[in-house]
């Protein structure tokens, strides 16, 4: 039985997972729903699924929602707020999280990109630090055609193994801006390759 968290449970994307959850109570169960606000629609999806967790982004939306599943009977345990988000999506009781959400919740994001040159960075404008993640004014530094970039994402996440440490995965890729689109210089990345 594969166990799953679902971020964004009340979503159209949502909605669809839970339909093959449903129809697959044999290969499937809910660990924990996540929603931003629509707490109603949790709460019914809480009492079909049964999860052990559900998640809502604000502290009145999850005191709603806990009133309205112990009026119900249910044990479900509600939670709020980005520290939530990051529980639901990292416990070691999910096999799998399924985001069907817009952005990030529940990640700790983070992104830098600078220019290439010869040997690693060039000179030109930087976009985002990884100390820094308010972004400049838009407009400020203009990005030139025919120029090479590193793109540097990472997220930082609680790894439950490791007894909650947070860690950053940290992933690279140098893409080539011709003016109009940005072309990946060595394809986009596909794989993770765990070293151990």
């Amino acid at each position: 039985m594969e166990r799953l968290t679902l971020l964004g449970s009340t979503g159209s994307i949502g909605d669809s997972t839970l339909d093959v959850v449903a129809r697959h109570p044999d290969r499937y169960s809910i660990f924990a729903l996540t929603a931003h606000r629509n707490g109603a629609k949790l709460a019914e999806q809480c009492l079909r699924f049964k999860p052990e967790l559900a998640v809502v982004g604000d502290p009145a939306t999850a005191q709603q929602l806990e009133a309205a599943l112990r009026a119900a009977g249910s044990k479900t345990r509600v939670a709020y707020g980005e520290a939530a988000l990051v529980e639901a999506a990292s416990a070691a009781q999910c096999d799998t999280v399924i985001a069907a959400i817009v952005g990030a919740a529940g990640l700790k994001p983070t992104i830098y990109s600078h220019p290439l040159g010869y040997h690693g960075h060039g000179a030109g404008p930087a976009i985002g630090f990884w100390d820094n993640q308010n972004g400049d004014e838009h407009g400020k530094y203009t990005i030139d055609a025919d120029t090479c970039w590193s793109i540097e994402l990472a997220a930082t996440l609680a790894v439950p193994e490791w007894g909650g440490q947070e860690v950053t995965f940290r992933g690279e890729e140098n893409a080539f801006f011709d003016g109009t689109k940005v072309h990946f210089i060595d394809g986009r990345e596909t794989d993770l390759r765990l070293i151990p």
